[in-house]
C-alpha cells in the first residue's frame, strides 16, 4: 500500500522535479550523447537503483 502512495506521489510531480530530487539524492549520472545526423543531441540518463540494476530514460534536447 505505502509503495502505491509513493508511487502517486512521485506521478504528481514535474519531470523537472523529479530528475532535481533523484540528482540531488545522487540516483543518477549524465552522459551525452555525439549529435545525429539531423544535427539534434540526446541526452541518456541512466537511473541506479538499490538493486544496482540499471534503466534507461531518454529525453531530448532542444535544438540549438
Amino acid at each position: 500500500m505505502w509503495r502505491k502512495k509513493r508511487f502517486m506521489k512521485w506521478a504528481k510531480k514535474y519531470p523537472q522535479q523529479v530528475m532535481w530530487m533523484l540528482w540531488k539524492k545522487k540516483h543518477f549520472s549524465q552522459v551525452q550523447v555525439p549529435r545525429s545526423s539531423s544535427g539534434r543531441s540526446w541526452c541518456a540518463i541512466g537511473i541506479y537503483r538499490r538493486s544496482r540494476k540499471t534503466s534507461m530514460m531518454w529525453k531530448k534536447d532542444s535544438k540549438t
